[in-house]
């Protein structure tokens, strides 16, 4: 009795853990993420890249898509894109490409 009193309120404190109640369910959504209108703000925008301060990071981006799987931009422009607003590296992770090599050359 006393393994299936213990079993049950485990099961009751996990299942509390993934399902919350009340009204600490609530959305954390503001009004204007619910109605579809979303601020995107860069994650890089506090960090000192050069000079006095500088933290010595490197940005990059590690998830990005090109026209090859349901992006609108090439590979090239991509790349410059990237190259133009300072990012030291950039991994492309198109959809469906797998044992292909591109190389993408962005001199003129």
């Amino acid at each position: 009795m006393k393994k299936r009193f213990l079993g049950v309120i485990a099961v009751v404190l996990a299942l509390s853990m993934i399902i919350p109640l009340g009204a600490g369910a609530a959305s954390s959504e503001t009004p204007s993420q619910k109605s579809g209108e979303y601020t995107i703000v860069s994650p890089y925008k506090d960090v000192v890249w050069s000079g006095d301060g500088a933290w010595g990071a490197y940005k990059g981006n590690l998830h990005t898509h090109s026209f090859v799987s349901d992006a609108e931009v090439d590979y090239r422009d991509m790349i410059i894109e990237y190259y133009d607003q300072g990012f030291d590296f950039l991994a492309m992770t198109d959809h469906g490409v797998t044992g292909k090599f591109l190389f993408i050359s962005i001199r003129e």
